[in-house]
């Protein structure tokens, strides 16, 4: 029984960890552009129309920072994905992703300021991105302690 979920446990950190590793894996190959994405995502944002005068100023000022911002998101998406595969301090792996994962979310799928095909294709991602998040909680959450349960219960 033991081996059995071990073995389930190895496979949910990889479904999990998979996403992460790839996108930064892939960022680091196409560094370019990820940096011109980056950069584009903050000027859509000024398209919009919708942000205050200081938000704007702000978006402007990211802009410029998207290199420092894309080397800070890379090693949080990387290096939490791999504490969580490895499970060594997946807590800290998963608090690193969540603190990438919130801003990415809602800077990448505001769903509510677009319509048409681009509103039907940024909500399930959105959603996509919170039910992802929530897993990111449960393991910050609890951890090891999980597995520490579990067996303390197994026969």
């Amino acid at each position: 029984m033991r081996l059995v979920r071990n073995f389930t446990e190895a496979i949910a950190r990889f479904l999990l960890s998979a996403i992460f590793l790839v996108t930064s894996i892939n960022k680091m190959f196409h560094w370019d552009d990820f940096e011109r994405i980056l950069g584009s995502i903050f000027n859509d944002w000024l398209t919009y129309g919708i942000l205050p005068d200081s938000l704007q100023d702000a978006f402007l000022s990211l802009a410029h920072w998207a290199p420092a911002l894309l080397i800070v998101s890379t090693a949080f998406e990387f290096f939490g994905a791999l504490l969580i595969l490895l499970g060594w301090n997946e807590r800290l792996g998963a608090t690193l992703l969540i603190l990438l994962l919130i801003p990415t979310t809602f800077l990448f799928h505001p769903f509510w300021l677009l319509e048409g095909t681009e509103r039907e294709l940024a909500t399930p991602m959105f959603l996509k991105n919170l039910s992802i998040i929530g897993a990111l909680i449960f393991i910050a959450l609890n951890g090891t302690r999980s597995r520490e349960r579990a067996v303390a219960f197994s026969p």
